[in-house]
C-alpha cells in the first residue's frame, strides 16, 4: 500500500474550514484530497496531487505554489511521445475552465516539490500555499 502524505494547502485568502480537511475553497475555486506519496531517503523531487474545481463563471488559471518543506514548487505534466514518456513544467500554469475541474494525478498533471528538505514519512503534514 502506497503511504501517503496530507499537503495542508492555503494561500492568501485560502484558509480550510478545518485544520487538517481534505477540502478547501476560496470564492468559486475549490480544491479537494491533496495528497503526496512518502519519499526515500534523500530524495531529489516529490509529487504533489489534488483536484481544482472552477466553480465560477470564468476561466482561471492555477500558475504554482510554495512550502517551506521544499525549495520550490512547480506544476508539471507528464505525456508519452513516441513511446518515451517525458515532463515538463508548465510555464505558464495550468488552465482551469469555468465550470470545470482539473485532475493532478499520477501519471498527468501534478505538483512537483524540488529538493525537499527532509524525507516525507507516512502521516507528515506538508503546508503548501498555492
Amino acid at each position: 500500500m502506497q503511504k501517503r502524505i496530507s499537503l495542508l494547502l492555503a494561500a492568501a485568502l485560502l484558509f480550510p474550514v478545518l485544520a487538517w480537511a481534505h477540502a478547501y475553497k476560496l470564492g468559486s475555486i475549490g480544491i479537494e484530497h491533496p495528497w503526496s506519496s512518502a519519499t526515500p531517503p534523500n530524495a531529489g523531487v516529490a509529487g504533489g496531487y489534488l483536484t481544482i474545481k472552477n466553480n465560477g463563471k470564468k476561466n482561471d488559471v492555477f500558475l504554482g505554489g510554495s512550502t517551506t518543506d521544499a525549495a520550490r514548487v512547480e506544476i508539471h505534466q507528464m505525456t508519452m511521445e513516441n513511446g518515451v514518456m517525458r515532463m515538463r513544467p508548465l510555464a505558464n500554469g495550468l488552465p482551469v475552465p469555468a465550470g470545470k475541474g482539473v485532475s493532478l494525478a499520477p501519471g498527468g498533471y501534478h505538483l512537483m516539490f524540488i529538493k525537499p528538505k527532509q524525507q516525507w514519512k507516512d502521516g507528515d503534514r506538508i503546508p503548501v500555499v498555492l
